[in-house]
């Protein structure tokens, strides 16, 4: 089993009134995700983050294994969804791979 962290920054332009919107997207745009990609068991996204976090935004996949993983960077829902709703809005990724 493989597990993904990422961590986002939202570009300074996403904190104005648009700000629950666009973190909304991101959430609704990866959790539908779930059971649609093979191999991907599961993906969950937090948006409210403690003021302590040096990320805005943060998301947990869990994958059936490394195969299933690389699969998922490059299949076609996952690219839709974050071309719409994370590249626009992202300054900043980070992010960790780890077996389980």
């Amino acid at each position: 089993m493989v597990k993904k962290v990422v961590i986002w920054k939202l570009q300074d332009k996403c904190f104005g009134p648009n700000l629950g919107t666009i973190k909304a997207n991101i959430k609704t745009k990866l959790e539908n995700l779930n059971g649609q990609i093979p191999g991907l068991e599961s993906i969950a996204v937090e948006t409210e983050c403690l003021s302590s976090s040096t990320g805005d935004i943060a998301a947990e996949a869990t994958f059936e294994s490394e195969d299933a993983f690389k699969n998922y960077q490059k299949h076609e829902l996952r690219l839709a969804a974050t071309k719409d709703a994370i590249v626009p809005f992202v300054d900043t990724t980070t992010h960790v791979e780890f077996e389980v």
